[in-house]
């Protein structure tokens, strides 16, 4: 040692880092997400990245902050971090999107918005986060938007006008019966169906099926060779008690009862001597049979209650049948009326009395002559074609000389030429706002170029099922009122005078046995109509919509519906003028043969489960030669692949196929416009005048049209969570519209693939925040009774279901 050292020595150990022992929590924390708990044991270990570190320093998180404890605890890493409860609906929809808007990786909207509620639809319980319309959609593909449609399009249904040929006269048609098509029904000139049916029915006695388009006057084409022939019996010796000579069925009660009164109000007023009958399913059977033994000489009947009557009404009377015409009858087979065409058949075969009356010899055929119709000749109609019609006669369009052979059909199996289609592309979170976006535009009156025309138009919206139509009516009605009747007043001495002459006319007429005395009919009507009215409107499903528009009215008819309202609700919509436009929300129930005046627009919201549907329903516009619109409504993906099959029976031109912008129809429907005032167009200031014209129909600054919509669409997410019942009821729409969307045809699945659907999206279009659980425990259930059955088993037995489900609207017995 040296003399500088004090005899103390030191021993320093340096520790390295690998040796050192981290501090260990053993402080269980529970509560909030798993990823929260994880960054806060990280956190309290000082394991957490440097570039985490860095941001919790940033935002003043304390790292030995533990997460509230509890079953349904909140993870509060900090002040500004935003709260949201792990067991609400709008948490788990935002989360929902967010991943799948990763494996979509794609938007349809340049905005990337949350809109914030405040104490809304949670009940007060703290603020709540909903994500937004415009977030997470999938990319819709681009097309030209701006393709203008010819203003002219030559209709493919019209009477042949500029044919100097074409009469009914020359057709060989009488003339009291060409008077009454002329004033009745406003046909001076027949169409090119009718021109080829009316003149081979009169004159001939072979089987016939005649193909044509929707929209060209097959009903007219098949009754008034009918009604000629019985026309051409001496006066006197046809009666109702002749007996019945024509058979009319229809798949359809609403298609039956147009017939009806077809015949009854337009035809058969040159001949009231002939009277039309109707038997129906859902009207009392009593009646049915006390009006067949009266008397019938033209039956219209749906299958199923004309096979009931055979077995159990003793009256009816088929001997002397001679005409069998089955209107629509791809229809009637597709809905399983199969068996009861085939009893039909056999019993007419069964009772055929060859001999007819001596008066009515020269007048009506020998034979049964049966008549097929039908817009399509794809499917079962050719299977009811070989059961029914033998060395039948191929009728079409372009086959003026009723040429016998066969042939593929397809030339006509096209929509009208004069029709426009539009094809829509909207993600399935928008299907909701854009379809009440499409009918705010089409019901207003100011984006028409002549309002005029507008007035008094009717629309058709499609639906794939009848719980969807009821959501879809409830929706957008919840702020309307139902229909009411306008009483006309009438003086105190008016009134009881007339109340004298409605009882000495009741009198009369019991008395003598008539209705058309001095001042009974006339004075009943004028004291009893308005009673009448409202007895009926009671029973029609239709209330306003200020939601769409001040001036609307929306009708509701399915098969679920009884009888009474699905036929005072078609009658009412039909006729109804108080309202500047009507819209009928409907399922096919309505999409065959049915001929409603001013149907200016259809809309398919749901595609059609065949080809032949979308024919059909787009058929309830453009008829015997008036302009129409129509609308379908796609969803991002295979579906767009449908565009595809409908191109050919649109034109091979496409020069009325065009395309539509979802975006353009939310901002032309939901951005605040401002107008001028009367005062500001009397105004001499031209600055003033050159200020405002600028300022006319461009937007409001109170906010941008995403915003109005998604509001829209908030109210009517937050009506459902206040009310129960209708959260009930879209509950029940959203899973018969998954159910039914497994019903297309094998040969479609490419475009309808069920498990491409994403569930979360499509339930937030029926107002729902997150999936039902409704399905989940269904599956469950069907589970737990037995051995798991595997895919393909269980979508047979859904679409099976669904299909079953879809017959029933046919109800007929």
């Amino acid at each position: 040692m040296s003399d500088e050292d004090d005899g103390m020595l030191l021993n320093f150990a340096a520790v390295s880092s690998s040796t050192e022992k981290k501090p260990v929590i053993k402080k269980k924390i529970v509560g909030g997400r798993w990823k929260d708990r994880r960054r806060t044991r990280l956190a309290l270990e000082n394991r957490l990245p440097k570039y985490k570190r860095d941001k919790q320093d940033d935002g003043n998180v304390n790292p030995n902050q533990v997460p509230v404890s509890g079953k349904r605890g909140r993870a509060r890493m900090g002040q500004n971090n935003s709260r949201k409860e792990e067991n609400g609906e709008e948490a788990r929809s935002s989360r929902d999107e967010e991943e799948h808007g990763e494996e979509e990786g794609t938007t349809s909207h340049k905005r990337q918005r949350v809109t914030k509620e405040i104490r809304g639809s949670n009940g007060g319980k703290g603020d709540t986060f909903v994500s937004s319309l415009f977030t997470a959609n999938p990319e819709v593909q681009k097309r030209d938007y701006n393709q203008e449609t010819k203003a002219e399009l030559k209709p493919s249904n019209a009477p042949l006008i500029n044919d100097e040929s074409a009469d009914f006269a020359k057709l060989g048609i009488n003339k009291t019966l060409c008077r009454c098509l002329e004033q009745k029904l406003g046909y001076a000139k027949p169409t090119k169906i009718q021109r080829a049916v009316i003149p081979a029915l009169i004159t001939g006695d072979d089987d016939m099926f005649v193909q044509a388009q929707t929209g060209s006057g097959k009903t007219l084409a098949f009754s008034v060779p009918i009604i000629e022939r019985l026309m051409r019996a001496s006066d006197g010796s046809v009666n109702r008690k002749s007996g019945i000579f024509a058979i009319v069925l229809s798949p359809t009660r609403e298609l039956a009862t147009q017939t009806y009164e077809f015949l009854t109000n337009k035809l058969c007023s040159a001949c009231h001597w002939i009277v039309p009958g109707l038997v129906i399913g859902g009207e009392k059977k009593k009646s049915e049979k006390a009006r067949i033994r009266k008397g019938v000489n033209i039956l219209v009947a749906t299958p199923g209650r004309l096979a009931d009557h055979i077995e159990n009404t003793n009256k009816l009377d088929l001997s002397k049948v001679r005409y069998l015409v089955l209107d629509e009858g791809d229809r009637m087979m597709d809905l399983g009326f199969e068996e009861a065409i085939g009893k039909l058949l056999t019993c007419l075969e069964s009772v055929f009395e060859p001999r007819l009356p001596q008066n009515l010899q020269n007048c009506l055929p020998a034979k049964r002559v049966n008549i097929l119709c039908s817009a399509t000749m794809e499917g079962t109609v050719k299977k009811l074609g070989q059961m029914s019609l033998k060395d039948a006669k191929l009728i079409t369009t372009d086959n003026g000389k009723t040429k016998g052979e066969n042939r593929s059909g397809k030339n006509d199996m096209m929509a009208p030429e004069q029709l426009v289609q539009e094809i829509l592309v909207v993600p399935p979170k928008l299907r909701f706002v854009t379809l009440s976006a499409r009918l705010k535009n089409l019901t207003n009156d100011n984006s028409a170029e002549d309002a005029a025309a507008q007035k008094n138009s009717k629309t058709i919206v499609f639906f794939s099922c009848s719980d969807s139509v009821d959501f879809h009516f409830i929706a957008l009605t919840r702020t309307g009122k139902r229909l009411t009747v306008q009483k006309k007043r009438r003086l105190p001495k008016e009134s009881e005078q007339s109340s004298k002459n409605s009882q000495e006319g009741r009198h009369n007429a019991k008395k003598y046995g008539r209705r058309d005395g001095k001042g009974s009919r006339q004075n009943e009507k004028s004291g009893d109509t308005n009673d009448d009215e409202e007895a009926q409107l009671g029973k029609v499903t239709a209330m306003t919509a200020p939601l769409i528009n001040d001036n609307v009215v929306i009708y509701k008819l399915h098969g679920s519906l009884s009888q009474e309202a699905r036929t005072a609700t078609l009658s009412h919509f039909a006729k109804n003028n108080q309202y500047a436009h009507s819209i009928l929300f409907c399922t096919d129930v309505a999409s065959r043969g049915l001929d409603l005046p001013n149907i200016k627009n259809v809309v398919e919201y749901d595609p059609p489960f065949t080809l032949q549907d979308h024919l059909h329903r787009v058929g309830r516009t453009a008829r015997v030669g008036e302009s129409g619109l129509s609308t379908l409504f796609l969803l991002p993906g295979d579906e767009e692949n449908y565009i595809k099959k409908i191109e050919p029976l649109h034109g091979d031109k496409k020069e009325n196929l065009r395309y539509l912008n979802f975006e353009d129809q939310l901002k032309s429907a939901f951005a605040k416009y401002e107008t001028e005032s009367d005062d500001d167009k009397n105004e001499n200031d031209k600055k003033h005048r050159k200020r405002k014209a600028r300022s006319k129909n461009v937007p409001k600054r109170e906010g941008d049209w995403d915003v109005h919509a998604t509001t829209f669409q908030l109210n009517t997410e937050r009506w459902l969570l206040e009310n129960p019942r209708a959260k009930e009821i879209a509950t029940n729409a959203f899973v018969s519209h998954t159910r039914a969307y497994t019903t297309h045809l094998s040969s479609e699945r490419d475009c309808f693939n069920f498990k491409k659907l994403h569930l979360g999206h499509l339930a937030k279009s029926f107002g729902l925040r997150e999936t039902p659980k409704k399905l989940a425990n269904e599956s469950s259930k069907s589970h737990s009774k037995g051995p798991r059955e595997d895919a393909k088993s269980k979508m047979f037995r859904v679409a099976r279901k669904a299909a079953a489900a879809q017959s029933a609207e046919f109800n007929t017995i």
